[in-house]
């Protein structure tokens, strides 16, 4: 039982829908929409504007596709927020969910070393996490810089190669700039999705590579505090990293960091 499966693609479709409502909101309105009369078995074409009721003409293409779209359109605004509510409810109660790795990292460690259920086996993990990233959106905003990792993906910075070579080099499975929902239905492109075998959950990982950069820096703090308020804590699984221009990333450091966080 893979709930990923299930629950990133109905936060996909909240996030879409309530993206469509805003859009919806926001639109240019005509002065009036459309309604249906029928006579004789005949449907006949007006437009309410201003409380007052005019007839469109058969061939009026124009105010026909104009006031009818209209009309579609103060359907969806009054019938949206209730199908996002039911989601949000489905949502929920799916979070409340355990799979087989949730209830396998709750064992003792000890228990842990031996049983390994095969629905959890590192192999299928590994392959599950991976097969996630096939399908997942990335983030596609131009690089300025382009290095290319072993693994012959393009990063944006120098030491975001060094951390992807380093994580490649020590067998930690990992994902570059994959899109990342949030709790509020808002999403970021963290540096680094990985995967830990050793208990099955997925960690971010945000390099903050120009922290003496007073507007970087707090666009960052700000980003760290969004992550918070949607249940993302480092330490917990969100692993941070900084350097300035004095204080450049550590290899040392980094391969210390990896070997505790994924031992």
């Amino acid at each position: 039982m893979n709930l990923k499966t299930i629950k990133k693609p109905l936060i996909e479709m909240i996030t879409d829908i309530k993206n469509d409502l805003v859009s919806i909101k926001e639109r240019k309105k005509p002065d009036g929409f459309a309604i249906i009369k029928t006579q004789n078995g005949t449907s006949r074409y007006y437009f309410q504007k201003s409380g007052n009721i005019q007839y469109i003409k058969t061939g009026d293409e124009e105010k026909l596709r104009k006031y009818c779209q209209e009309r579609y359109y103060r359907k969806l605004e009054q019938e949206l927020p209730g199908q996002i509510a039911k989601l949000e409810k489905i949502q929920k109660l799916l979070n409340s969910v355990k799979d087989e790795q949730d209830i396998y990292a709750e064992l003792p460690e000890a228990i842990r070393k031996y049983a390994v259920p095969e629905t959890c086996s590192q192999k299928k993990m590994i392959d599950d996490f991976y097969e996630e990233g096939r399908f997942a959106e990335h983030n596609t905003y131009p690089k300025s810089e382009k290095y290319e990792t072993e693994r012959g993906e393009i990063v944006r910075s120098k030491s975001e190669l060094i951390i992807a070579n380093m994580l490649h080099s020590m067998n930690v499975p990992y994902d570059y700039e994959r899109i990342y929902y949030l709790r509020d239905g808002s999403w970021r492109y963290p540096d680094f999705t990985i995967l830990n075998t050793g208990t099955g959950k997925e960690l971010l990982w945000e390099h903050l590579g120009r922290m003496d950069d007073e507007k970087y820096r707090n666009n960052n703090l700000q980003k760290i505090e969004e992550y918070q308020k949607n249940g993302v804590y480092p330490g917990e699984n969100l692993i941070l990293t900084f350097e300035t221009n004095e204080k450049p990333i550590s290899t040392a450091h980094l391969r210390a960091l990896i070997e505790h966080c994924f031992k």
